[in-house]
């Protein structure tokens, strides 16, 4: 019994430590076609912050999706961004989504927006973690 209590006390502790990281700015406009996953993670990383607004290092999408079409794979990834300016008694609040696709790991397009839903009910789904700092 003693044991038990332990793990979840320590499981409670493990995620209320757990930080969120918020999407605030993408510039995903400003992206250039062919550069490889590696790359666009690097070049992600200031667009996210913590919830007080502080940049930090990190994050994930929001959701991911893999599929191949003939002889390419694709990978869609998905991103919350968030206003964390305009309401500050709020934080941080849900702005819009905007993706990257990736074909056979290189960016091919962007945009704003979620995924049509031929893609969002692809059973291929998939969560990548392009937190960096390991």
């Amino acid at each position: 019994m003693k044991r038990l209590t332990l793990i979840i006390l320590t499981a409670i502790l493990m995620s209320s430590c757990a930080s969120t990281y918020y999407r605030t700015s993408t510039s995903f406009y400003s992206l250039s076609r062919g550069m490889t996953k590696q790359q666009f993670i690097q070049w992600s990383q200031p667009g996210w912050t913590d919830k007080n607004g502080k940049p930090v290092q990190g994050g994930r999408p929001e959701h991911t999706k893999m599929f191949k079409h003939g002889n390419d794979v694709w990978e869609v990834w998905v991103f919350k961004v968030y206003d964390c300016t305009s309401y500050p008694s709020l934080g941080c609040v849900f702005d819009h989504y905007e993706h990257v696709k990736f074909k056979n790991d290189k960016v091919e397009e962007w945009g704003t927006g979620d995924l049509p839903i031929t893609i969002r009910q692809n059973p291929n789904q998939f969560q990548y973690d392009i937190n960096i700092n390991r």
